[in-house]
């Protein structure tokens, strides 16, 4: 199977050791033409996205970049995937929702109501 990775961290690692063949894409998830050209350049069955800035101070106090990679970056993904006919698979972390003793599990469906910068960017 042709997979290919975007993203650098523990979690791309895991999956580039499952996925033996797999090509860590080192294009910047920020320039739809640069995801375009890795997607037709590596021809996929599948792409995992696991760009993202993840730290909740940075995101704060870059919120543009955080924007850029978080929210754009992964538009520019899924744009290049479906545009190609490639299976995405999202790989994104929680912090969607403020906990709250009355209702400690989420549905697919329930409205997200981010805290910080950082949720935010995961949520758009």
């Amino acid at each position: 199977m042709k997979v290919l990775i975007f993203g650098h961290g523990h979690l791309a690692s895991l999956l580039r050791e499952y996925f033996s063949e797999a090509v860590v894409s080192q294009c910047d998830v920020r320039s739809l033409k640069e995801v375009e050209t890795e997607v037709k350049k590596y021809k996929p069955e599948i792409c995992f996205n696991t760009a993202s800035k993840t730290s909740l101070e940075w995101c704060e106090e870059n919120e543009l970049e955080a924007f850029n990679i978080n929210a754009l970056g992964a538009y520019n993904i899924y744009k290049a995937c479906r545009e190609s006919d490639t299976f995405l698979c999202h790989f994104s972390t929680g912090c969607l929702f403020q906990s709250s003793p009355s209702k400690p599990v989420y549905a697919e469906d329930d409205k997200p109501n981010p805290k910080s910068f950082y949720s935010h960017t995961k949520v758009w």
